[in-house]
């Protein structure tokens, strides 16, 4: 669990460090994005039945369905945005960034996911 914690904290360090690098931290700090795609795999994760065997994988896999569903999504809400708003310029910034954060942070919540899941299947393995 250390293990997959600390992989975890280095991953989001990477990206504040990559991020940080461009002097653009502040476009990155939108509060709604994220929200947005978490509630998303969070509604999935309560959609897997309880009774099913492994229950935290499953729900480990919803959520990462889920959120990158709402990520599609938000990418279509933003597309929508940019249409039309066409003729004033000032609103296709916000738009843009709404549809690109969204998937910027679906592939975050898929990717820390991802470390747990594989580190979960690595640690119930039957030791020879």
């Amino acid at each position: 669990m250390i293990k997959i914690s600390g992989l975890c904290l280095v991953t989001l360090l990477i990206l504040l460090w990559s991020i940080s690098k461009s002097d653009q931290l502040a476009m990155f700090s939108d509060f709604f994005s994220p929200t947005f795609v978490f509630l998303g795999g969070t509604i999935a994760t309560l959609s897997v039945n309880k009774e099913l065997d492994n229950l935290a994988m499953r729900r480990l896999e919803a959520f990462r369905w889920g959120s990158s569903l709402f990520a599609a999504l938000g990418v279509l809400i933003g597309a929508i945005s940019i249409l039309a708003n066409l003729d004033e310029p000032k609103k296709l910034g916000p738009a843009i960034a709404f549809a690109l954060l969204t998937l910027f942070w679906a592939t975050v919540f898929n990717y820390l996911s991802k470390l747990i899941i594989e580190n979960k299947k690595v640690n119930e393995r039957p030791s020879p």
